[in-house]
Formats: C-alpha cells, structure tokens, sequence
C-alpha cells in the first residue's frame, strides 16, 4: 500500500497486525499497531524485538517459517478479545 496518511483508519478495522518482513529496521508501524491496542505477529528481525515484547505485547517468530506463523495468529486468535496482552 505504500505511504499512507490514514494508517489509523486503516488500523481500526483489522484485527491481526501480521508483520512478515525479512529485514525491518526499526519497524515503526509496530509502534502504530500498539496504539490502537491490535495483536501482532512479527518476524523476529531486525529491530523488532526491541519493540515487541515476545508473548507479551506481540508474538516473535523466526523468519521464513510459515508453520510458527500460523501457529502464533491462531494463538491470538483463540485468546479472544485483545486486551494489549498476550
């Protein structure tokens, strides 16, 4: 989608931040995705472990590994409703 102005906008209506970069340097729509209170998935790479807090405030998997994805955006899901913990 490129840069965007109405990222907000776009935010409120997901329910799943999934972050699937193989490189990230700072990853500031993490910081964005934290706002509005949405889980998160994210490759542990890069800067995001600084921003994410692993099982706390997002779930870290290791890149190119499809099968550890899915298996944290199912974990998310079956918590139920997000309460900026994991």
């Amino acid at each position: 989608m490129g840069m965007r102005k109405d990222a907000s906008e776009i935010l409120s209506c997901e329910d799943l931040f999934l972050l699937s970069s193989l490189d990230e340097g700072f990853g500031l729509v993490l910081l964005e995705t934290m706002a509005m209170r949405l889980p998160i998935a994210a490759n542990r790479v890069g800067g995001v472990p600084e921003i994410v807090d692993d099982e706390k405030t997002g779930i870290l998997v290791a890149p190119e590994n499809s099968l550890k994805m899915a298996n944290a955006i199912l974990k998310i899901f079956r918590k139920g409703k997000w309460g900026g913990r994991i």
